[in-house]
């Protein structure tokens, strides 16, 4: 710790506004049990509204770890974002909520990285940070964490099939909803579900699938006019397939 000390004295002689020198001079103080020392050079820098680069930010973090602040660090990163709202910076904030186990400031912060960089691990990020809370409360988990919890990865299912389906991704997004999990999510009445689901795989002129599917749900619920339509709907496409074959081959 002394050469570090002895180091970091040397760069400050040269370029005595270094403030990144100056913060590994504190945490060599601070390993050399000198902590108040150390925090006295800290605290004249960690200001609200002062501007550091990562390298010194994550100085900075490793003071506080050797220190045992783990609150100074969810500070540093609040005075950041303040001064610089960076994807990198909200990140680190994330990571410091989690540290101190700070779920719904977690969960604030996660749908901010969401909404303003859409990015989809950070949406989920926000809803682990919810059943954090409902472990953490479960009357109140019962009551409204694990509820919306459920409506936020039900309406996530939604809008991602609405993005296929805009791209013209018609067969991504029947597959999406056809799966196991969307279907136990989906607060859609399995018969609205079906035909929203055939309809796509229409558009995606996958007609021989729709017929098949609307035959045998027609099994079971021959009264379903919807089937019923497309049914009449895929096999007229089929039959103008076939058609405009043999005009090929002629």
């Amino acid at each position: 710790m002394k050469k570090a000390l002895q180091e970091a004295d040397k760069v400050l002689k040269k370029h005595p506004v270094t403030v990144c020198a100056k913060v590994l001079k504190a945490l060599a103080l601070i390993r050399s049990d000198k902590i108040a020392d150390g925090f006295e050079i800290i605290n004249t820098l960690d200001v609200p509204g002062a501007h550091f680069d990562d390298g010194t930010l994550q100085a900075f973090v490793h003071c506080f770890k050797e220190a045992g602040c783990p609150d100074r660090i969810t500070t540093l990163y609040q005075r950041a974002v303040a001064v610089s709202p960076s994807e990198q910076n909200l990140t680190h904030l994330f990571m410091a909520h989690v540290r101190n186990r700070s779920f719904k400031n977690q969960q604030l912060v996660a749908m901010r990285l969401f909404k303003e960089f859409n990015n989809t691990p950070y949406f989920f990020w926000g809803v682990m940070s919810i059943v954090m809370q409902a472990h953490s409360d479960p009357e109140m988990g019962e009551k409204m964490f694990y509820p919306l919890a459920e409506r936020m990865l039900a309406n996530h299912v939604e809008l991602h099939a609405m993005v296929y389906e805009g791209m013209g991704k018609f067969a991504e997004a029947e597959e999406l909803l056809g799966t196991n999990d969307s279907r136990a999510l989906l607060p859609t009445p399995p018969t609205f579900l079906t035909a929203r689901r055939l309809a796509l795989l229409m558009s995606a002129k996958n007609y021989r699938t729709v017929m098949n599917r609307s035959v045998e749900g027609l099994k079971a619920d021959p009264d379903d006019w919807v089937l019923w339509k497309m049914l009449f709907d895929s096999s007229f496409e089929l039959l103008k397939e076939a058609e405009n074959d043999d005009e090929q081959t002629k």
